[in-house]
């Protein structure tokens, strides 16, 4: 049974339901949802860690993701022991920012020395979709299965 925080940026709230949806599909692990998460929140007794986060603006976080983003760049750590995945969504209409806070963390997860579960973010696209979770929820319970 791991231990599993999934960090929430939400402008809408698709992003909050898309987590809570995620929760209950890890039946079986130890789930924690934040929102408004810091630094401090982000590795303290957990195994893995799931961004998931839609994307505002020109491809930028969501207020519920800035304090956690700036604290991570202004106080890095090693982050060599977690595992991380990232679950972004946004809207392939804003070409030159689609999916751009998922993007962000993901980058910045790695500069920290966390480990991937997949080489990219999973990417849902709004205009293709309006059920997400049911994208994300096979693909993160494939990441985190034997974990």
């Amino acid at each position: 049974m791991a231990r599993i925080r999934i960090i929430v940026g939400t402008v809408y709230g698709t992003a909050q339901f898309v987590a809570e949806e995620l929760r209950d599909a890890l039946d079986g692990h130890h789930v924690q949802i934040v929102e408004q998460a810091r630094g401090e929140t982000l590795v303290s007794d957990i195994d893995i860690l799931i961004v998931c986060t839609a994307t505002t603006g020109t491809g930028d976080l969501p207020d519920t993701m800035q304090a956690l983003y700036q604290d991570l760049q202004s106080t890095p750590r090693a982050l060599t022991e977690l595992e991380f995945a990232v679950v972004a969504l946004g809207d392939s209409s804003y070409l030159d920012s689609y999916c751009g806070a998922g993007e962000t963390m993901q980058a910045c997860l790695m500069d920290l020395g966390a480990k991937p579960l997949a080489p990219e973010p999973l990417r849902i696209d709004a205009a293709l979709t309006m059920t997400p979770e049911e994208e994300a929820v096979p693909w993160v319970t494939q990441l985190v299965q034997g974990k």
